[in-house]
């Protein structure tokens, strides 16, 4: 049984990964009610591979930690901030954070050393990459507990 009526309301009853699901959808219509019930199936689906219900571009994240970074006082951030606005912002910007991973970064790589620039140089770019990711995934973590 998937989508049933209980009084006024639609109500959903399903299994995924051997777990049942149940609950009231709050909606009258069973159109509406179905739309419901996908959006939920949807969502345990993404989280099974650990995709995010919602995720932003790299240029928004950038934008947040270097705030953050401005108001923690952070030694580095001088640093930090010329990688972003120079390096990282431009090559990552429009990419989504979950879908940055391993190739996208050793394209990243390649393309810089290409132009002639120094693994070290490449390694500290990357390195605050990886803070900002850390800092987003930490975000992320606290606002849904």
């Amino acid at each position: 049984m998937s989508i049933y009526k209980r009084g006024r309301f639609w109500h959903f009853d399903f299994r995924f990964d051997g777990v049942r699901y149940q609950g009231a959808t709050r909606q009258t219509s069973k159109r509406e009610a179905e739309q419901v019930l996908s959006v939920r199936k949807a969502d345990l689906a993404r989280r099974r591979v650990n995709l995010p219900a919602k995720s932003v571009q790299f240029k928004d994240a950038s934008d947040r930690y270097e705030a953050f970074c401005r108001t923690d006082s952070r030694p580095s951030y001088a640093v930090e901030k010329y990688h972003i606005r120079k390096h990282l912002r431009p090559y990552f910007g429009e990419i989504l954070l979950h879908a940055l991973n391993r190739e996208v970064c050793e394209r990243y790589k390649r393309k810089r050393l290409k132009g002639g620039v120094s693994k070290a140089t490449v390694n500290r770019e990357l390195s605050t990459l990886k803070s900002i990711l850390k800092w987003a995934n930490n975000q992320i973590t606290s606002l849904s507990s």
